[in-house]
């Protein structure tokens, strides 16, 4: 796989994105919702910010999930918890590239504070929740806006084919939860310690991957 530069392949117009999903030069959509407005987003060379939206929840064993609007512009993050926010950006692949989210070193560490890693599939389109983890003994606060992670995108040696969408809507009372939900529920449950030594992990693999 290789990593894609980005800037000159991101839309916020959907009909772009719609006409060249299936295409070797395909787009990657990307508008950030923010006080109503719907704005394209800028990015890097090879990387793309998510920031906090409006929404968090901390109990995904509901169903369906509760979420609730932040009260002002902060979330308090009590120390050695977890917390699912909304990202404020909308993002759609294409039928021919992956994302992966990636925590920002510099959020890591001056507050311990990191999202878990995760993947986002090809022909994915809409919000991201992210699962956020406060590793420190403090109290953290993260702000509205606040860069929260960093995603990769990388092309596959293959276009997915179908034109259907992939999107994880919170589920009706009575339909079943999606595994990415059901995952989500197990992942927040784990102890913060534990977190540390998975994302190390996970870090290392992934950086060798990239090397070979």
């Amino acid at each position: 796989m290789t990593i894609v530069a980005i800037p000159h392949r991101i839309t916020d117009s959907t009909v772009d994105f719609d006409a060249a999903r299936m295409s070797p030069e395909s787009l990657i959509l990307a508008v950030r919702h923010a006080s109503g407005d719907r704005n394209k987003v800028a990015a890097e060379e090879f990387e793309l910010n998510l920031t906090f939206g409006n929404r968090w929840a901390d109990d995904l064993s509901e169903q369906p999930p509760r979420f609730y609007s932040i009260d002002g512009d902060e979330l308090t993050i009590p120390p050695r918890s977890s917390v699912i926010v909304e990202s404020a950006e909308e993002i759609g692949l294409p039928n021919n590239l992956f994302g992966l989210i990636l925590p920002k070193g510099t959020l890591f560490q001056a507050q311990g504070v990191y999202p878990l890693q995760a993947k986002i599939d090809p022909r994915w389109r809409g919000r991201l929740w992210l699962l956020i983890i406060n590793s420190s003994n403090e109290r953290r606060v993260i702000k509205r806006g606040q860069a929260l992670a960093a995603v990769l995108f990388l092309e596959t040696n293959r276009t997915v084919r179908g034109s259907e969408e992939l999107r994880d809507s919170v589920p009706a009372p009575n339909r079943p939860a999606t595994t990415r939900q059901r995952v989500l529920r197990r992942l927040s449950s784990i102890p913060v310690p534990l977190w540390a030594a998975a994302i190390s992990a996970a870090t290392t693999l992934l950086v060798n991957l990239l090397a070979n």
